[in-house]
């Protein structure tokens, strides 16, 4: 009877227990290796060339100086962690992480280490300084590039993290007055006034709201219930349905899987909405955004009766910015006004 092979140890390897199964991969996020314990011999040699080609030099992964950033960048963009991102969010990640390339390309990423690099890549961003924002997304972007590269062990150290940001204004503090809002719904189309009007009692983003579907509207419950487009689904919005909400929703005709639609009966477009909307508000003179309309959200809930934390979760926000936004926009003597309205209609109710 021949002698069973002894399993062999290897440095490094990821093992994942499942239903009483083991399944070892060369490395985290590596390849699966055959059975150790059936192919010893084809479990060294698997391990052997997946770390080969993990650290092997190559025109496209290394240069002379070792590992660059043109090639993480290379492998960020390969990665599952890179596609689960929403379409948008890849989007404009593809376009910075290009402008890395050509800045940081040839750079090896052993000099990441170097405590020069901060400034290096503050220079790097204040080359935008003119647009703010656009600056601030160079150091976002560069700094999960390397934070993911951090994760899978191809980089020890991430200097862009903790780098302060330049844009100041943060529009999550501005929101629609009434007034402005009555005459936003006033100035656009029927259609455009229903999305704004959902927009404003859910807190859904644009994205969100142009590819809301019946199904994930449940009018017994009195909720919505969609994962984000934002978040990759991995986040669930579920706003409660407010009267003006579930008033907008039902008189919407179901012409389309979508609950919104156009007035053409098909479903809204970002670019569709986004025009109709700001034909609206330009032609009331307000230099206001779609999704400022989410910050207006705020206010409505809180006049509704929910807490800062219960909105926190309805927006998918940090609690902190919620109460911000309340404190500057929300008086006390208005949630006080509003929750003794609610009790009067609670008591008419019942009677």
């Amino acid at each position: 009877m021949a002698r069973k092979a002894k399993r062999p140890y290897l440095p490094g390897v990821h093992i994942v227990r499942a239903k009483d199964r083991e399944y070892h991969y060369a490395y985290r996020g590596g390849p699966r290796l055959p059975d150790p314990d059936t192919d010893p011999q084809g479990y060294i040699n698997a391990y052997r060339k997946a770390h080969s080609v993990r650290v092997a030099p190559s025109a496209v992964i290394l240069g002379a100086q070792g590992q660059t950033i043109s090639g993480l960048v290379g492998l960020y963009k390969a990665s599952g962690d890179f596609k689960r991102l929403a379409p948008s969010t890849q989007k404009l990640y593809r376009s910075v992480l290009e402008a890395i390339d050509q800045h940081f390309g040839t750079l090896a990423v052993v000099a990441l280490k170097s405590e020069q690099m901060p400034a290096r890549i503050r220079t790097w961003r204040d080359e935008v300084a003119d647009r703010p924002r656009a600056a601030d997304t160079r150091v976002e972007v560069l700094s999960a590039l390397l934070q993911w590269g951090v994760r899978y062990g191809y980089v020890t150290k991430n200097p862009a993290r903790g780098i302060e940001g330049i844009h100041r204004a943060n529009r999550s503090d501005i929101i629609w007055t009434d007034d402005e809002l009555q005459r936003l719904l006033a100035a656009a189309t029927p259609e455009c006034a229903r999305a704004i009007t959902v927009a404003v009692y859910t807190g859904l983003r644009q994205g969100d709201l142009i590819a809301l579907t019946w199904d994930e509207i449940d009018f017994d419950v009195g909720i919505v219930e969609r994962v984000t487009n934002k978040s990759g689904g991995r986040t669930r919005a579920t706003p409660p349905l407010l009267p003006e909400s579930r008033a907008a929703l039902e008189s919407a005709p179901r012409i389309a899987p979508t609950a919104l639609t156009s007035g053409l009966g098909r479903p809204w477009t970002q670019s569709g909405l986004g025009n109709a909307f700001r034909d609206a508000r330009d032609a009331i003179g307000v230099n206001k955004r779609f999704h400022d309309l989410r910050g207006t959200a705020a206010t409505r809930f809180a006049s509704a009766g929910f807490s800062a934390q219960q909105i926190a979760a309805f927006m998918g926000w940090e609690e902190g910015r919620v109460e911000a936004i309340l404190k500057r926009y929300v008086s006390k003597r208005k949630l006080a006004a509003d929750a003794a309205r609610r009790l009067r209609d609670a008591s008419e109710d019942n009677h």
